[in-house]
This record gives structure tokens, C-alpha cells and sequence, in this order.
């Protein structure tokens, strides 16, 4: 098992973020190119390459992306984790914080609504009280 310096490992991750960039593009390449030994071959290359750039990471596949590694490099790059499992468990807590944030917010505004609600039928039910006495002096 190899031991990385953290800008050894951030230098490997932004540079895998690269080569998936670089993969990304070529299969959109492929999709409309007539000859494709060429860009089959790329491919093969890159795949190996990046093999050897993350291959023991133990990476989710959700993170194999120019925006998941760069993400990870940047948690690493922050000292917000030491190793990719780390940073990538910081991510996943990050992911969830928003999630719960963004409910804790949704909550806010259903209970601003239902106090909106409940003002609004007070007012009502004040307005019709008021007429109903307005009424009775009337004598209607």
C-alpha cells in the first residue's frame, strides 16, 4: 500500500479528475464518430491510466466524475480529511446537512403558512362576529 503526502494525493485526484473529463468527452465522441479504433484505444489507455491513478481508492462510482474527484480533492486539499474515505465521508455528511437544512427549512414555512392560516381565519371569524353585532343594532 502506497503512503501519499496530501498534495500527492490531491495532485493524483485532480489529475484523475482530468483523465475522467478527458474519458467523458471521447464517448460523446464515439456516439457520432465513423472510425472508432482510434477513440476505443484512447479509452483503453485512459482506463488503465486511471487505474493506476485511483484504482485501490476504493472510490464509490458516484464519485468518478471530474466534479466528484475535484470534490474530493478539495475536502482534502481544506485538511477537512486525511485519506478519500475520509473526504468522501465528509461529503456524504455535507450532502446530508443540506438535506436536513432543506427540511428544517420546509418545516419554516409550512408553519408560517398554517399561523398565515390561522390569522386569516381568526380575522374572518372577527369580521363576522363585528357583523353580526352591527346587524343586531340594526335590528335586522
Amino acid at each position: 500500500m502506497e503512503i501519499m503526502t496530501r498534495v500527492e494525493m490531491v495532485s493524483r485526484l485532480r489529475h484523475a479528475a482530468t483523465v475522467a473529463e478527458r474519458v467523458r468527452v471521447l464517448i460523446v465522441d464515439r456516439r457520432t464518430a465513423t472510425d472508432v479504433r482510434a477513440i476505443d484505444a484512447e479509452l483503453h489507455q485512459l482506463k488503465d491510466y486511471f487505474r493506476d491513478l485511483v484504482g485501490g481508492a476504493g472510490i464509490p462510482e458516484q464519485y468518478l466524475t471530474r466534479i466528484g474527484l475535484t470534490r474530493i480533492a478539495d475536502v482534502i486539499e481544506e485538511e477537512r480529511a486525511d485519506s478519500v474515505r475520509g473526504a468522501i465521508r465528509v461529503l456524504q455528511d455535507d450532502h446530508e446537512a443540506v438535506k436536513e437544512r432543506a427540511h428544517r427549512f420546509q418545516l419554516g414555512l409550512l408553519r408560517q403558512e398554517a399561523q398565515h392560516q390561522q390569522r386569516m381565519y381568526a380575522d374572518q371569524v372577527d369580521w363576522y362576529r363585528t357583523r353580526s353585532i352591527v346587524r343586531a343594532f340594526r335590528g335586522r
